[in-house]
């Protein structure tokens, strides 16, 4: 009965790690994003060139919406 109860448990544990491999990566590669993205931000707010980015992305942003999607 013990040496069923020690397979059995054996079998779930490895199926446990079979099926979380794939959520735990995504979770790091997430994660890793996360980071470098929060940390390029401070970054650029620190350094200054963020502001010039930013103005940038706006610009475009009104020049595509000046024209339309039609061209």
């Amino acid at each position: 009965m013990l040496y069923l109860l020690k397979i059995h448990a054996e079998l779930l544990f490895r199926r446990y790690l079979k099926d979380e491999r794939g959520e735990g990566m995504v979770g790091w590669i997430v994660g890793a994003l996360l980071t470098v993205t929060i940390v390029t931000i401070l970054h650029g707010a620190i350094t200054g060139w963020l502001g010039d980015f930013w103005a940038d992305v706006e610009a475009n942003i009104e020049k595509i919406t000046e024209t339309g999607a039609g061209g």
